[in-house]
């Protein structure tokens, strides 16, 4: 029984790359070469793949695709497809994929619909080269070479990437069973057949089969806009007919693949959106919180399960992303509730058979994705986040979770949400953030990790800095004598070692005490100034700068000047003016004139940040 030449050489060719059935797994491959033992099948698989990459043989089997695609060959499509999802899991091979213009076939790929064998091995190449090539989500919004010029390219055309092409007639030949763009016919008759058997299977998907554009053998086509619209159309369809496990997993799949384009260009968002996508990511996402996600969910469709609680997620990924990148996407999410429907995820009184359906873990995973999603989307509708009590619902979650993963989320949400919108410093005064920001930091030693207690510290220094009633409400809580503490805790930290959460502590005496009088007058008379010498003395240099901003603002008062002179050093009893004396020297790398006994030198002057007294 003869064997159809482009069946078995593109085997050949997936059996080479993925070392006879012994290709590592993930794990293995994110090792270095210089990890890989001679004789391992680590050593082996990378040996292959670099001689696949140095015989050029790629720019052959995307030449041979170009080619089954305009004939429409299935089964050459498929084999080639399987061929190039074999090279595409190194890095290193998906960038040849790229720069030889692989990404020109993907909208032909996925075009037959999802029950097609092609479509889940497409996605997959896909996948693999948007994840491992760098350069994979900028090429893809760069012009690329049409179908025709991949197909009648040879090795004196240059290709995208200036990657060196080899390909001649033969070696199409070999993989094809064409001369140049012409069937063989005796290599056609046999894979005609098994396409024959295939067309009552794949009936139905024929209608989404596109028209290839005839362009000119040098022209080059914008692929991003076509695979928006392949892919919506995909996943739009797949979601409302596809019932099987592979089907949802094709899914869940598709939606991987758009969410690492969405947020490289606006274009690419607004071709999804009017081609529906985001109508049916939103749909998804707010179902059955807000709406019953009709038509484009079915009402058993989705369950608790670990894959649709994976959708659920991609969802809310995606339209988040969509809602940052376009106006428009924004305005469809706010019609559609989607912060409402995030907020309820927040809410520990909410006892709705939509939210608690969930198990506990899974409850964490969504409550942890829409902490995500507020962080960046809160920012840009402020007055429909107060309108739906989002102040209150995060307020209360910090307040009764034990989770430190969330509570840190939920203060950096709120540092975001404050950077943006510097009025909702007053809100967060106003429903009482003071003393809870105080309760985490004090009592963070033993319970909180450290990049929460510094999360913690920032959220109250920029509440502090754009508005001066929360300085009050930060001494009528007891605040100084947290600070105060916590800068003590600072000062007997390990000298040689950084701290953000030391520099967190400067920058809330900073913003906090040091702007006004009665804090300032509080922070002496609890030994404020002598923690902020000693820190100044013992603790990291990389930490100077900003303790001497403190340390300058701090002096404006004149209050504190009888503090500055009676300080004395616990080392070598220098008073504060010697300490200053000797950090300049050593800054700036002075040397006291013979002549005199003066210091000389000037250089290195250091620039410091505007004074915060001002404010």
């Amino acid at each position: 029984m003869s064997v159809c030449p482009h069946e078995s050489c593109p085997q050949t060719l997936q059996e080479f790359a993925n070392a006879h059935g012994q290709r590592p797994g993930a794990l293995e491959l994110d090792s270095t070469p210089a990890d890989a033992v001679a004789g391992s099948r680590l050593h082996k698989y990378l040996t292959n793949n670099k001689l696949l990459v140095q015989s050029h043989v790629t720019s052959a089997v995307i030449r041979g695709l170009a080619i089954a695609i305009s004939g429409n060959n299935q089964v050459l499509m498929l084999n080639l497809s399987l061929t190039l999802l074999s090279f595409s899991y190194l890095p290193t091979n998906c960038r040849q994929l790229v720069q030889l213009g692989a990404l020109s076939c993907m909208p032909a790929l996925l075009s037959f619909g999802y029950k097609h064998d092609l479509t889940g091995i497409a996605i997959e190449l896909l996948w693999n080269m948007l994840e491992r090539a760098a350069e994979a989500k900028q090429q893809l919004l760069m012009p690329q070479p049409s179908l025709l010029s991949l197909e009648t390219t040879n090795s004196g055309t240059a290709v995208p990437g200036n990657v060196p092409n080899v390909t001649n007639s033969e070696d199409v030949q070999a993989l094809t069973g064409r001369e140049s763009v012409a069937l063989d016919a005796e290599a056609e008759e046999p894979c005609a057949q098994n396409a024959d058997s295939e067309a009552g299977q794949h009936e139905r998907d024929a209608a989404y089969l596109p028209c290839v554009s005839k362009q000119e053998a040098s022209g080059v086509i914008m692929v991003d806009g076509e695979l928006a619209h392949v892919l919506t159309r995909l996943f739009r369809t797949v979601l409302v007919d596809g019932n099987r496990a592979q089907d949802k997993e094709l899914r869940n799949n598709v939606l991987v693949v758009i969410s690492f384009v969405v947020d490289a260009s606006p274009e690419f968002v607004a071709t999804c959106h009017s081609a529906g996508l985001f109508d049916a990511v939103l749909a998804i996402a707010c179902a059955p919180e807000v709406c019953d996600g009709s038509p484009h969910v079915k009402p058993w469709a989705l369950s608790t399960d670990e894959i649709d609680l994976e959708l659920k997620m991609l969802c809310c990924n995606v339209a988040c992303t969509g809602a940052v990148m376009l106006p428009d996407v924004l305005e469809a999410a706010k019609a559609a509730g989607f912060m409402s429907m995030l907020l309820q995820h927040l809410d520990d009184i909410n006892t709705s058979p939509a939210v608690v359906r969930w198990n506990a873990d899974r409850c964490s995973s969504l409550r942890s994705t829409a902490l995500s999603a507020l962080q960046r989307l809160a920012p840009l509708a402020v007055d429909l986040y107060l309108s739906l009590g989002g102040v209150p619902v995060l307020l209360s979650m910090l307040a009764n979770c034990t989770v430190p993963v969330h509570v840190e989320a939920g203060l950096c949400h709120l540092n975001m949400l404050v950077a943006a919108a510097p009025e909702m410093a007053e809100v967060l005064g106003t429903e009482g953030a003071m003393p809870l920001l105080l309760d985490i930091v004090q009592c963070a030693v033993a319970i909180w990790p450290e990049g929460l207690r510094q999360a913690a510290l920032q959220l109250l220094a920029l509440m502090c800095s754009v508005n001066a009633e929360n300085r009050r409400r930060l001494r009528k809580s007891q605040g100084l004598e947290v600070l105060v503490g916590q800068l003590a805790n600072a000062a007997a930290l390990d000298p040689t070692l950084p701290s953000q959460l030391a520099l967190a502590t400067l920058d809330a005496v900073w913003s906090g005490i040091v702007p006004d009088r009665k804090n300032v007058a509080r922070f002496l008379v609890a030994d404020g100034m002598d923690l902020l010498l000693s820190f100044l003395e013992t603790g990291n240099r990389g930490h100077r700068a900003t303790a001497l901003c403190v340390l300058a603002d701090l002096l404006e008062n004149p209050r504190s000047h009888p503090f500055f002179h009676d300080w004395r050093s616990s080392r070598n009893k220098q008073t504060a003016a010697h300490l200053l004396v000797n950090i300049w020297k050593v800054r700036s790398g002075l040397v006291p004139s013979k002549a005199r006994g003066v210091c000389c030198s000037t250089a290195h002057v250091s620039y410091y940040p505007q004074s915060r007294c001002a404010r």
